[in-house]
């Protein structure tokens, strides 16, 4: 009866519930349910399974969370890849793929840290259109924390976009395969770092582990 004006969320946390499997005409798909109270929110494990699902979901229809990282720290002590670890946007960055969800109170939140989220969030605001109606193709290995990962996008005209994400280590430069040929410009969106063009590849250069790239790439 609402001609379409009601979105429903499946969740499939756990158990066996439908969703990707078996009810892709509803609404975004609730990834996860996780809390720092229990121990079981790692954003590295979040990115892990946003770009594994990825490869045969649209991360657009993936409802993935970014949490409150300065709560509970102190269950994670000595994890060298802890929420807090990472910083607030390097979090919204790290799901801004997919249709992210802010899981927390935001009125909890600690001074500055929704404003540092909201910088980026204007910018991924302003590009959101073009991402989405593009497909977009995981890169690099599969998110543990230690290696190289992120996502392009393609589609047959105009620019695309690309976000990477540097693990922990001294390696700060990670090159991209991109699908289409020719690429003339890289302009930097956001994050701390730059961008290049090398040999029709995109080049990133990240300054700060744990950090990102958000990068569009001209044609």
């Amino acid at each position: 009866r609402s001609e379409g004006a009601i979105t429903f969320d499946p969740d499939v946390t756990a158990e066996v519930r439908p969703g990707y499997w078996g009810q892709l005409r509803v609404g975004a798909i609730f990834v996860e349910n996780r809390y720092t109270e229990w121990h079981n929110y790692w954003p590295h494990h979040t990115l892990r399974n946003l770009w594994r699902l990825s490869h045969h979901v649209h991360p657009m229809r993936l409802r993935m969370e970014f949490l409150n990282a300065a709560r509970n720290q102190e269950k994670y002590a000595g994890d060298p890849l802890a929420p807090a670890a990472y910083a607030p946007e390097a979090l919204f960055a790290m799901v801004m793929m997919s249709s992210p969800l802010a899981w927390f109170e935001m009125s909890n939140a600690p001074a500055g840290y929704v404003g540092r989220i909201g910088e980026l969030v204007r910018v991924w605001k302003a590009h959101r259109e073009q991402i989405f109606s593009s497909s977009i193709v995981p890169v690099g290995d599969e998110p543990d924390g230690y290696s190289w990962s992120g996502f392009v996008t393609s589609r047959p005209a105009g620019d695309l976009y690309a976000v990477a994400y540097r693990p922990l280590g001294e390696q700060s430069v990670f090159s991209i395969d991109l699908p289409r040929k020719n690429p003339r410009s890289a302009a930097w969106l956001h994050g701390e770092g730059r961008a290049t063009i090398d040999s029709g590849r995109l080049v990133v250069e990240v300054d700060r582990p744990l950090g990102y790239a958000f990068v569009r790439v001209g044609f």
